[in-house]
């Protein structure tokens, strides 16, 4: 009966690996489908970036004045972006290398 508990604690062994690997592609799904809509949503602040710029240049050639300054909090939602996705990267990092920390 020793080679049935071998094969028993064998299956067992492998039931584990299989378990934590779909923990990991779980978890690396998620992480992967939050840096996705965190690039989204940069890209639509660039967009409005992009469209409010235009449009102030557009009114500063019609209006002879000088370029105006870029809007701030639109840079600052630019900048929030970029450090959620970079810290989304590394929490992927993490869950691909078996760290539990993310």
């Amino acid at each position: 009966m020793a080679i049935f508990d071998a094969i028993r604690a064998k299956l067992a062994d492998f039931g584990q690996d299989v378990a934590n690997q779909s923990e990991i592609m779980t978890k690396s799904a998620q992480i992967q489908e939050k840096i996705s809509l965190e690039e989204k949503e940069l890209n639509l602040k660039y967009q409005a970036l992009g469209r409010a710029y235009y449009a102030r240049q557009q009114m500063a050639r019609s209006e002879g004045a000088q370029m105006l300054l870029e809007d701030i909090s639109a840079f600052e939602g630019i900048e929030k972006s970029i450090n959620a996705i970079s810290q989304l990267e590394k929490s992927l990092e993490d869950v691909r290398s078996g760290s539990s920390e993310a």
